[in-house]
């Protein structure tokens, strides 16, 4: 589900208030809020998406009479269709014979955080599958990469197409060894795709020799560095020269080329050194998220949230 119902732990200990208020209002708070919305008839997007749901599983005269203002219906991007999402589709279109047809890559599947999920694409793919007769078709050439990674992918997976799932090393702050983890609902399966042999001869036509790409990633072997500080300021100046032959000797527009940092201190440095070498340069949200306007009122919840005993406190 898009939105899971959350249900509150009671507190380990009866004679811990702060816990116990919080485990009441968390248990009272969301019934009255809902009560509260759906009285002032006020619904969220999700909310749309739910209560749709529910009114075409009582009533399958509704989902019948949606479906015969359709004649097919076309989901694309649905590698990132959540379970709601696609329950709403195979209810109205699916049980009451209409075509449907979804377009989807699930090696693209990247909004998990929100509900899509790989899961509900293949089983969405096998439920088509066996109560249809459909067909999963597989697009043979791909127009937007460079033929020299389709080159790359295609010779990596060609002796093994299944991709297995991602690379895990964790985060900066909680480091782990790299591990490959396998999605619980098995493997994913690898389609070899070619480069268009129109866009190819486009490529000739316009004077754009082959393997001319700039590659998707370089990997360079600094030496030992005397300290973390020295180490930072020798890979800004390699990233600057790496930029400036990209801007004068290969003629990539500045405005094309994107820094990530970490810290404003680092596109300072950075700003500076290519300023140094008249490459235009321009910064963006370089304040800290804590001096927003909101940080102060999210600060005041918190601190109620942790002291639900303190009229101070709520209000604020």
């Amino acid at each position: 589900m898009k939105n899971p119902t959350l249900v509150p732990a009671e507190p380990d200990s009866a004679a811990d208030a702060a816990a116990g208020a919080l485990f009441c209002a968390a248990s009272e708070i969301p019934a009255q809020f809902r009560a509260q919305r759906k009285t002032a008839r006020d619904i969220s997007h999700d909310e749309t998406l739910t209560e749709l749901c529910d009114a075409l599983a009582e009533s399958p005269a509704l989902a019948a009479r949606i479906a015969g203002r359709f004649r097919c219906a076309i989901v694309d991007e649905f590698q990132d269709t959540d379970s709601v999402q696609w329950e709403i589709f195979r209810r109205i279109f699916l049980a009451n014979g209409k075509p449907i047809f979804c377009v989807g890559d699930p090696k693209q599947a990247i909004y998990e955080f929100r509900g899509g999920d790989v899961a509900t694409y293949r089983a969405a793919r096998a439920e088509i599958r066996a109560k249809s007769g459909g067909n999963a078709l597989a697009l043979g050439e791909n127009w937007r990469s460079e033929p020299e990674t389709l080159d790359a992918f295609n010779e990596l997976f060609r002796f093994d197409r299944k991709i297995a799932g991602t690379l895990d090393a964790g985060t900066p702050k909680t480091p782990r060894e790299i591990e490959f983890c396998v999605p619980a609902d098995g493997f994913l399966e690898y389609a070899p795709v070619a480069f268009p042999q129109k866009k190819r001869e486009a490529r000739a036509r316009n004077g754009i020799a082959e393997n001319s790409a700039v590659p998707a990633a370089v990997l360079k072997i600094a030496p030992a560095f005397s300290s973390k500080a020295n180490a930072k300021y020798a890979i800004a100046r390699a990233l600057v020269s790496d930029i400036e032959t990209l801007v004068r000797k290969r003629g990539v527009p500045a405005s094309e080329i994107a820094i990530l940092v970490s810290k404003n201190e680092e596109a300072g440095t950075l700003r500076k050194m290519l300023g140094e070498r008249e490459i235009p340069v321009a910064t963006t949200a370089t304040g800290s998220v804590l001096q927003s306007q909101i940080a102060p009122a999210l600060a005041d919840l918190l601190r109620a949230m942790l002291e639900p005993h303190s009229a101070r406190k709520f209000r604020r």
